[in-house]
């Protein structure tokens, strides 16, 4: 879903997660953010398909996302990871 004024876009992103990929039952966080136009191009399309560790400090979070360089906020969202069966 896409809303989009003179002033503001809001994009709105699912997926369908269909094994797990970061454990089960445990507690977690989600970090978003827009990747900075790193080339200049005009274009919002430099996001890399890994956010690394820039700042070396073991951790991938936000400190890496504005390293990285950041054109929106950053979130960070905690949630829980279910264990039990669908």
């Amino acid at each position: 879903m896409t809303d989009r004024s003179a002033h503001e876009t809001e994009l709105w992103d699912t997926w369908i997660v269909g094994a797990a990929i970061a454990g089960q039952n445990i507690d977690t966080e989600l970090t978003v953010a827009e990747v900075a136009d790193l080339n200049h191009n005009g274009i919002f399309d430099d996001a890399p398909d890994v956010v690394t560790d820039i700042n070396k400090d073991g951790v991938v979070d936000a400190k890496d996302l504005k390293a990285l360089g950041v054109a929106s906020n950053i979130v960070t969202v905690p949630f829980h990871i279910n264990g039990a069966p669908a």
